[in-house]
């Protein structure tokens, strides 16, 4: 009896697997067809993907005086735009905020954006 609940199971996680796996990779791959990226060395930056299915995502990130007029923050503002399952167009806007960064940003590295092809128009 314990055998035959023990290959059930087994059996069950083997299913449940094999389906998995299948709606992972059935999944179509979608390509980033123009990538446009700025930094400058106080942290503020741009940058806007376009994919292949035409869905847009873009960010901002701009140094202001904070309140107390010592010093920067920096303002993060973004936006997207994509087409909905329904073919409905969906567009939206990240509201601008404050990041509690330091006032100097750490700059990416070229490897974080390795796999990325970079276009500019």
């Amino acid at each position: 009896m314990v055998l035959r609940l023990a290959s059930l199971a087994i059996f069950l996680v083997v299913v449940v697997a094999a389906t998995s796996a299948q709606v992972l990779t059935n999944r179509p791959v979608i390509p980033i067809v123009q990538h446009d990226e700025f930094r400058d060395d106080s942290g503020q930056f741009s940058y806007r993907y376009i994919t292949g299915d035409g869905a847009t995502f873009a960010e901002t990130g701009k140094l202001v005086p904070n309140d107390e007029g010592d010093g920067n923050v920096l303002v993060k503002e973004g936006s997207y735009t994509y087409t909905s399952p329904e073919d409905d167009s969906i567009a939206g806007l990240r509201p601008g905020g404050v990041c509690h960064c330091p006032t100097t940003v750490p700059h990416h590295h070229a490897q974080d954006t390795a796999n990325v092809p970079h276009q500019s128009r």
